[in-house]
């Protein structure tokens, strides 16, 4: 009966509490003080309700070589994007994204190279062009720096 007593009066302790934090944190943000929650410290502006501080840009895929319509798909984070019917392929890309490139088993390799591509925006290719043979292959790691 003791335990019953005590569990009770710990249930309303904590949503009192839960309660009074709730209210405290509206209150920061009503507050001047609240406004360092709301900026984003890097550009300076204050944060929108459905905006993000990830880096985006974009970069334009072309081709080398002879290319098949319809013969290899474009995968972005493991994610199929699209069937490929030509080039050049504009890419919206966040900071992080890996680009893939999966070409059919009947596809012959081709190339593929970046030949244009918002500021801000690093690549981890590491020659200039990259060879696409038949299945799974990773062309790109965008990184978005202002």
């Amino acid at each position: 009966m003791v335990s019953g007593g005590y569990m009770d009066f710990l249930m309303k302790f904590m949503a009192i509490a839960m309660l009074l934090l709730l209210i405290a944190v509206q209150l920061a943000h009503l507050s001047p003080y609240g406004e360092r929650f709301r900026t984003d410290q890097l550009n300076g502006v204050p944060i929108g309700a459905y905006q993000s501080v990830i880096g985006k840009g974009y970069a334009t895929l072309n081709l080398l070589g002879e290319y098949a319509a319809n013969s290899a798909s474009l995968y972005i984070n493991g994610l199929h994007v699209m069937v490929i019917d030509k080039f050049p392929v504009r890419l919206e890309l966040n900071d992080g994204d890996v680009v893939e490139i999966h070409a059919a088993p009947h596809t012959h390799a081709f190339y593929v190279y970046l030949s244009d591509k918002s500021s801000g925006l690093y690549t981890d290719m590491k020659e200039k062009t990259v060879k696409v043979s038949p299945g799974m292959n990773r062309i790109l790691q965008a990184h978005v720096r202002d």
